[in-house]
C-alpha cells in the first residue's frame, strides 16, 4: 500500500538512527530527506524570537514543502513523511484515501479545540493531486509557520476538516525531539509505550 517514505534526518543527529533503522524494515522504499538550512529568515511568520528555534521550525516546513513538491511532480500516491524519531505502535489501519493528509497519530494537545492536529512525526498523503492542493495553498501564504502550524491554519482557512484528520488511534509516536510529547507533556502513558 504504502509506495514511498521520506524521512527527514539531520546527519549529525546520529542518536536518532536507531529510530530509523526500525522504520525502514517496514517500509523499504525510503529516502533520507537532509532538512533544508533556510536563508531567508523574513520568510518567517511564527511565534519564536531565537534565531536558532526560527531556523530549526522554518527548515521543517521548507523540507517538507520541499517532498510536497517531490510529490507532486513524481506522481507519488501513498506517501509517508516520517520525522526521524517516529516509532510505530501497531500497523496502519486502512485508511481513507481521499483525504488530502491523515496524521498517523491522535494525540490532541490540551488546551486545544478538539479539531485541532500538532505534531507532524507521521503523516500519510494518499494522492499526489490532493498534496497538490496543501502544497498550492501553502504556496498563497505570505509567511510560513513549523509545518503542523502552518496545516492546522489552512485546515481552518478553507474549512478542511474533513480533509485533513487524524486516526482515532495512536499507530505512531515521537520519541524525541523538543515538539516531542515525552518532554512537553506529563503523560505517563507514553513513557509505558516506550518503556522508559
Amino acid at each position: 500500500m504504502i509506495e514511498k517514505v521520506f524521512i527527514i534526518h539531520q546527519k549529525t543527529a546520529v542518536k536518532r538512527e536507531k529510530y530509523i533503522n526500525r522504520l525502514i524494515i517496514d517500509y523499504p522504499n525510503y529516502e533520507i530527506i537532509e532538512p533544508i538550512t533556510p536563508d531567508n529568515l523574513d520568510l518567517y511568520g511564527g511565534k519564536r524570537k531565537k534565531e536558532n528555534r526560527i531556523k530549526a521550525e522554518l527548515s521543517l516546513t521548507l523540507t517538507n514543502i520541499y517532498i510536497y513538491n517531490r510529490i507532486v511532480q513524481e506522481k507519488l500516491n501513498n506517501v509517508i513523511i516520517f520525522e526521524d524519531d517516529a516509532i510505530q505502535l501497531e500497523p496502519i489501519p486502512e485508511l481513507d484515501l481521499d483525504k488530502y493528509i491523515i496524521y498517523l497519530h491522535s494525540y490532541r494537545h490540551e488546551n486545544k479545540k478538539s479539531n485541532e492536529i500538532y505534531d507532524c512525526q507521521a503523516m500519510f498523503y494518499p494522492k499526489w493531486q490532493n498534496t497538490k492542493i496543501i502544497l498550492d495553498l501553502i504556496k498563497k501564504e505570505s509567511k510560513l509557520k513549523i509545518i503542523d502550524v502552518q496545516l492546522q491554519k489552512i485546515k481552518e482557512k478553507y474549512k478542511l476538516d474533513n480533509k485533513i484528520c487524524q486516526l482515532n488511534k495512536m499507530v505512531f509516536i515521537q520519541a524525541v525531539g523538543y515538539s516531542s510529547i515525552l518532554e512537553y507533556y506529563k503523560n505517563d502513558r507514553y513513557k509505558k509505550m516506550l518503556d522508559l
